[in-house]
């Protein structure tokens, strides 16, 4: 048998101490606190110093929970701000909804940067000189009147002198197109402008496929809306000023989006690895800041050359006004004058406008007698040299007296009506870099693809983690429903 007594050799106590803790709460309630250890612990257990004695026992206080610190109050977060979402669920939508033709548009406009130094890298002889060093077509006049002779049946309109040293002179059509080699002086090369790899591209992203006779021609796209939208709006100009609004909505939400505040700045240029949807969320934000000017640019400029009131918001929002068509026209002679040469044209245009390099001249149309050439010039930094159509300075001159007059020019009283009329569309088209620099546009111009796919990334996995809650909701409300069945 064991023996109650603890290591000291004391006896032990065989009373429970769970019992002892609760007769001292019942004594400590009813003040009765002798009698009451007296029944329970019996007189062996009151012996004090050799002398039995009751004992006395302090009422042990109720116990109350101690009080909670105030805890301090959260900040809302800003994704939980109703702006704020708006913002948030109008970027995701938009994009996804519009995100194929978006990108449709940004990919063969990133294609046609380099249009031109393709072409001239493939085809060389058509654009080069065969010997820059002798040269005997020197000015857009010279290459018309070869053409003209060269082919007497068809209507010669415009000779343009191209950057790389050679001439392009087109048909009243703008169809067909002719080389003159400016070292020899002979036609390289006739082809249809209209047709291809580039006529398709130019089609999609400039025309959005309404130009007249270039590969995949929608002719309904090119009518005028009507209405609300005046004659002048057309399907195809409302389409392409609709995506650079969009892609302007999705800029400025993107910049809210990505805002960390003042304080967090270093946050917004952070890309957090180890899980694929913070990365690619994060890869998302920050490629999107640092790409933002250039998309704000593309989507501004894309916009302004279709909708007329984003030009009018342009102007009302900047110094300056929107500078008067100009229009010019050969006054009434006698019936049966001639009209002047082109080499007279050049001559009158010399003549008016000293030092100035001429890079086109057009002819006027022959079934009009109000009409009249057109020359451009190269006026100090031409930001039109590297396209189609370089030059400008644009002077009308007068088809029989030789009279010319400013059409288009690059001396504006204010910022905001230069960068309107001549930077804006040729730093949307790249005109206004070489192509070296040009890889910089090029660089930026395909980021709307990593943001498609980053963003698309990121939604299909909140999507997904969506859904598997919900079936977890769904199984959880079976499960109890089945155990409250059992009960």
């Amino acid at each position: 048998m064991q023996s109650d007594m603890d290591p000291d050799g004391a006896p032990e106590s065989t009373i429970d101490p769970e019992v002892i803790d609760d007769t001292v709460s019942v004594a400590a309630d009813t003040g009765d606190a002798t009698s009451i250890v007296r029944e329970v612990l019996g007189d062996e257990h009151l012996e004090v110093d050799g002398d039995r004695a009751a004992p006395t026992i302090t009422p042990v206080p109720k116990r109350t929970p101690a009080a909670r610190p105030a805890a301090k109050k959260r900040k809302k977060r800003l994704g939980n701000r109703p702006v704020f979402r708006v913002v948030q669920v109008t970027h995701r939508w938009l994009a996804l909804i519009t995100g194929v033709l978006l990108l449709l548009l940004v990919v063969t406009g990133c294609v046609l940067l380099y249009k031109a130094p393709i072409q001239h890298t493939l085809e060389h002889s058509v654009y080069y000189p065969s010997d820059k060093a002798h040269l005997v077509v020197k000015t857009p006049d010279q290459a018309l009147e070869i053409v003209a002779k060269a082919e007497p049946k068809r209507t010669i309109a415009n000779a343009v002198h191209v950057p790389t040293g050679n001439f392009a002179v087109q048909d009243s059509d703008y169809k067909t197109t002719w080389a003159v080699d400016a070292s020899t002086g002979r036609i390289v090369k006739e082809w249809n402008s209209q047709s291809g790899f580039w006529a398709l591209l130019d089609n999609i992203h400039e025309c959005a496929l309404s130009c007249e006779g270039y590969p995949l021609y929608v002719a309904a796209l090119g009518k005028p809306i009507g209405g609300i939208f005046g004659k002048e709006l057309t399907w195809s100009s409302l389409i392409l000023g609709v995506m650079g609004l969009v892609l302007l909505v999705l800029v400025v939400g993107g910049l809210v989006l990505w805002w960390p505040g003042i304080k967090n700045m270093a946050r917004g240029f952070k890309i957090r690895r180890g899980n694929r949807y913070k990365f690619h969320y994060d890869l998302h934000k920050v490629v999107g800041f640092v790409a933002l000017p250039f998309l704000l640019m593309w989507a501004l400029t894309g916009a302004n050359f279709e909708l007329p009131f984003v030009t009018n918001a342009w102007y009302a929002v900047l110094p300056g006004k929107k500078p008067a068509e100009v229009t010019f026209t050969s006054a009434k002679v006698p019936k049966g004058t001639k009209p002047i040469t082109p080499a007279q044209a050049m001559a009158a245009v010399q003549r008016d406008y000293p030092g100035m390099k001429i890079v086109s001249l057009g002819k006027p149309d022959a079934s009009d007698a109000t009409s009249t050439y057109n020359a451009y010039l190269a006026h100090g930094f031409d930001p039109w040299k590297a396209s189609d159509y370089p030059g400008d300075y644009g002077v009308g001159i007068d088809q029989f007296s030789g009279r010319t007059k400013v059409t288009f020019t690059d001396d504006y009283p204010h910022l905001s009506q230069t960068l309107e009329e001549q930077y804006g569309g040729a730093t949307h088209m790249g005109f206004v870099l070489g192509p070296w620099w040009r890889s910089i546009l090029l660089l930026f111009g395909l980021v709307p693809i990593l943001l498609a796919v980053t963003g698309t990334t990121t939604w299909w996995i909140r999507r997904g983690k969506a859904k598997r809650k919900k079936q977890l909701k769904r199984e959880r409300a079976k499960a109890a429903a089945a155990a409250g069945a059992a009960a």
